[in-house]
């Protein structure tokens, strides 16, 4: 009896001993998945703000309006602007996703060069419109698409010595700085869509964190032509800037909300919950309606039925 009393002890302690190694096991890989890293959807519910970066380079698609006093009621910070402050289409995005979240939307004004560089840390919780290509997506999470956008080559609409892509080899063209563009010119872009095959041969390629210095240069004669996304370019034209579009496009591909891998905190959680909310937008024709009010043309149709999903993104142990 004491034997046997001995022996069921024993299979009492190993029982109690596996399981506690089970739970020591499942809570190990709990944190493996969070690290010790905060939440960033639970830190912008705590803070009741979503930041989000506008790039002031592009300034057709931002409007600081400077003679507006900040909403005494809003919870964003002296170096952030309300919402009633700006305008723009990123703005309208921003709005609408932070009224989903149940928080206030506070927007800060960085440039072309700081986007690009990475390490956003706290400055911002996104930002709202990069294409998704192969070398982002190793530092960004991308979202379900916003929108499908070409990109295309520009001329002046006076040049009469180009009038096919095949008259640019060896011609001075502006693009964005650190862009997928540039990576189309020196035959080396990787990204979901459809790219075409580079026709223009030896260009002598000039950057610009912005497109207001690269039209201006191109008017003036400065620059043969520039390769420019499609929506950057719509509203210059329709205000009057004599640019021509070459057809057929460069390349055309989807572009999302990036947020930062690296940033300090656990991202995966807030990039599904903008999922949730991007797709709920694109099924109620939010976003299609406000790129048929903003361009005259619904770009969101192919990014509402991307497979967000088959990019894999969430295979890492944590963000």
């Amino acid at each position: 009896m004491v034997k046997r009393g001995l022996y069921l002890g024993l299979i009492v302690i190993l029982l109690v001993f596996s399981a506690t190694m089970v739970y020591a096991d499942s809570s190990e890989k709990e944190q493996n998945a969070t690290g010790t890293q905060a939440d960033r959807l639970a830190e912008i519910t705590d803070r009741g703000t979503l930041v989000v970066a506008v790039n002031t380079d592009l300034v057709a698609d931002f409007t600081i309006k400077n003679d507006t006093a900040r909403d005494p009621e809003s919870k964003c910070t002296d170096e952030q602007y309300a919402e009633n402050q700006v305008s723009g289409y990123d703005v309208e995005i921003g709005s609408h996703i932070a009224e989903e979240l149940g928080v206030d939307s506070c927007y800060v004004a960085t440039n072309s060069e700081e986007l690009k560089k990475g390490d956003w840390g706290d400055k911002w919780d996104y930002y709202t419109d990069f294409y998704m290509t192969d070398d982002r997506l190793k530092w960004l999470y991308f979202t379900q698409p916003i929108f499908s956008v070409a990109s295309s080559f520009y001329i002046r609409s006076n040049n009469t010595n180009i009038s096919s892509i095949d008259d640019l080899s060896g011609k001075k063209i502006g693009v964005y700085v650190q862009s997928a563009q540039l990576n189309y010119l020196n035959n080396n872009l990787s990204m979901i869509g459809d790219v075409t095959d580079n026709q223009v041969k030896n260009p002598t390629i000039v950057e610009y964190t912005g497109d207001p210095e690269a039209i201006n240069d191109l008017v003036s004669g400065k620059l043969d032509a520039i390769l420019f996304p499609q929506t950057d370019m719509k509203a210059r034209i329709a205000n009057g800037t004599p640019l021509t579009e070459l057809k057929p496009y460069a390349f055309t591909g989807y572009s999302g909300i990036a947020v930062e891998k690296g940033n300090g905190t656990y991202a995966v959680s807030f990039v599904e919950k903008l999922n949730e909310i991007i797709q709920k937008m694109h099924s109620d024709g939010f976003l299609s309606a406000l790129y048929l009010k903003e361009y005259n043309e619904d770009m969101t149709s192919d990014a509402k039925k991307f497979d967000i999903s088959s990019l894999h993104q969430f295979n890492e142990s944590s963000s």
